[in-house]
C-alpha cells in the first residue's frame, strides 16, 4: 500500500548508520541532488513492499515522465504532496534497480523510469 507513513518509516530503516557491522553499503546518488546510503539488508527486507509501493505509480513512468507524476497512483490519485517522500520512495526504487532517474541536457526536471 502506497502511505506516505510507511514509505518514511521503511526509509529510515533501510538507511545505513554509521558503526553498523556490516561493510556493505548501497550508495544513491541521483539528480535530485541526493546522496544517501542504504544498509542492503534492510532494503532488500523490504524489496517485495518497496516493488508492491512502485507497482501503485502511474504506468506512465514505466515510459519516463516527470519526477512531479510520482505524487499520484496508477488511479490518478494523490497519494503525497510532499515531494520528500516521493525522493524516498524513489531512493528506495534505485537500491533495488527498479528506478532510473535522470536529468537529460535538455529539460530542467528530473525524468523518472521505473523498469
Amino acid at each position: 500500500m502506497l502511505v506516505p507513513e510507511r514509505v518514511e518509516a521503511i526509509y529510515l530503516e533501510c538507511l545505513y548508520r554509521y558503526g553498523s557491522t556490516t561493510r556493505k553499503i548501497i550508495t544513491v546518488i541521483s539528480p535530485i541532488d541526493l546522496h544517501v546510503l542504504l544498509h542492503p539488508e534492510r532494503v532488500y527486507s523490504h524489496k517485495d513492499e518497496i516493488e508492491s509501493m512502485l507497482n501503485m505509480l502511474p504506468d506512465i513512468l514505466g515510459w519516463g515522465a516527470p519526477i512531479s507524476e510520482a505524487r499520484r497512483t496508477c488511479n490518478g490519485e494523490v497519494w503525497t504532496m510532499n515531494m520528500d517522500v516521493v525522493h524516498m520512495v524513489l531512493v528506495l526504487g534505485v537500491a533495488i534497480d527498479r528506478v532510473w532517474l535522470s536529468r537529460p541536457s535538455d529539460c530542467t526536471d528530473v525524468q523518472v523510469q521505473i523498469v
